[in-house]
This record gives C-alpha cells, sequence and structure tokens, in this order.
C-alpha cells in the first residue's frame, strides 16, 4: 500500500479537512456506539457478548490516526483533537469513568 500525503493548496482546504476529522471522529464513534447498545438490547440476555466490541475503536482509533497522519494530515489532527476534546469532557462530566471512557473511545455525551 503506497502512502502519498496531500499537499494542501489553500488554508481552505486544510480547515475542511481539520474539520471532516473533528466532526467525523464523534459521527462515526456515536454511530457505533448507538448500534451496538441497540443490537445489545435486542439480543436480551446475550448481549453481553458484544461487551469485548466496545473496546475494539481504540486501536481501530490509534490505526486511523497512524495511517492518516501519513496521507491527510490534517484529518488526523482533527479525529486527535476530538480524542482530546472527549477525554476533557470526560473529566469534566465524569471523572470516575475517565479510564473506562479513555479506553473505549465512547463519546463523553453519550454516558
Amino acid at each position: 500500500m503506497k502512502l502519498i500525503r496531500k499537499t494542501y493548496t489553500t488554508r481552505q482546504e486544510k480547515t475542511i479537512d481539520f474539520i471532516v476529522g473533528f466532526v467525523g471522529w464523534f459521527v462515526i464513534h456515536s454511530l457505533y456506539y448507538g448500534l451496538t447498545y441497540f443490537i445489545g438490547d435486542q439480543m436480551g440476555d446475550y448481549g453481553e457478548l458484544l461487551t469485548p466490541c466496545l473496546c475494539l475503536p481504540l486501536p481501530v482509533t490509534i490505526l486511523a490516526l497512524i495511517l492518516l497522519s501519513r496521507t491527510r494530515y490534517w484529518i488526523a489532527s482533527g479525529a486527535l483533537s476530538a480524542v482530546a476534546v472527549n477525554a476533557i469532557g470526560f473529566i469534566l462530566t465524569e471523572p470516575r469513568n475517565l479510564v473506562f471512557g479513555v479506553i473505549m473511545c465512547s463519546p463523553f455525551f453519550l454516558d
């Protein structure tokens, strides 16, 4: 797989990519957790089998940040900023669940 860095010609391209990374991180993770909890509720007692799926976003996020930093730097910066804002949100809203929330990469406003 050939990783070629995008060359940005205008400031607007950088801004759009940053916003895509920032908002996209929250949208993707909100949909993932919403669907995971919905499917878990539909499964009833067997919904506990989906618990390992809740830890999946952390390695996926780390891998995506590494790959995006090689190709689309500003999208990676936006996603990394979203992770930082999410951690700050957890600190302000529920500090006792900080480690749990950061490890699972769940959006702080879903708790």
